[in-house]
């Protein structure tokens, strides 16, 4: 009878213990970059300078935008081909040479460009625009309420607006944005470059975004800023269904 006891309470003791773990293992938070219409990470009304690097050195200006990002390629970029023959069916390269923007200037500037916005006045346009609008490589046709979300992201926009609250290490960072009501990640997913290359790769959530702070190596602050919608859930499809 004890034994058996023993072997129920053991089997209770195992059942939870593999509960907690689920549990904790769910938990993690974990940001994915996303893809360049999600993304913010440059100033989408700045002149984008380019240098050709066949032929004569031609310098083109331009605003890059969505045409971009296309399967066939763009007139800006090189594509990239096999060395052998390729037995694809279709007209496609085998990659295309796009830009990898390195994230927007921190802190936050304030002042406007050229003929543009400031870099903290195109992230409230990106912000107002909402989590599904993927207007990250150039602005959307249509304008979201940017003086609500001014209002609504004041603090944290403050607070990348500010070298010195941007300044003293990963610890103290995160003490100064614990007070803005903010969620941190465990990780992130970033398939730009190797996080490694940083120092340190800080990500905070606030309201529907992630804003997520790169450290280079020697610096005493972190630099550039990433902003990505927060992770969407999962569809439940077959609920969908007609009934």
């Amino acid at each position: 009878m004890v034994n058996h006891i023993d072997r129920m309470r053991n089997s209770l003791f195992a059942a939870v213990s593999i509960v907690l773990i689920l549990v904790v293992g769910c938990s993690t938070v974990v940001v994915h970059m996303g893809s360049p219409y999600d993304r913010y990470d440059h100033n989408r009304t700045r002149e984008i300078l380019m240098t050709a690097t066949t032929g004569s050195a031609e310098t083109v200006t331009r605003v890059l935008g969505d045409e971009v990002y296309r399967p066939s390629g763009s007139e800006y970029f090189p594509s990239a081909q096999y060395a052998e023959n390729s037995s694809s069916t279709d007209t496609l390269p085998a990659a295309n040479v796009v830009p990898l923007f390195s994230g927007v200037s921190l802190p936050l500037s304030s002042v406007p460009v050229k003929d543009g916005r400031s870099d903290r006045e195109d992230l409230i346009d990106f912000l107002a625009e909402g989590p599904y609008a993927q207007v990250g490589v150039q602005p959307g046709e249509t304008m979201g309420d940017t003086k609500s979300v001014q209002i609504a992201y004041a603090s944290v926009l403050d607070f990348l607006g500010s070298g010195e609250h941007l300044s003293g290490g990963r610890a103290q960072v995160v003490r100064r944005l614990s007070s803005l009501n903010v969620v941190f990640a465990d990780d992130v997913m970033d398939s730009r470059y190797r996080l490694r290359a940083f120092a340190d790769v800080l990500a905070f959530r606030f309201e529907k975004f992630w804003f997520i702070l790169y450290q280079l190596p020697r610096n005493d602050h972190y630099s550039r800023l990433v902003v990505v919608p927060e992770r969407r859930k999962a569809q439940d499809f077959p609920a969908k269904k007609p009934q």
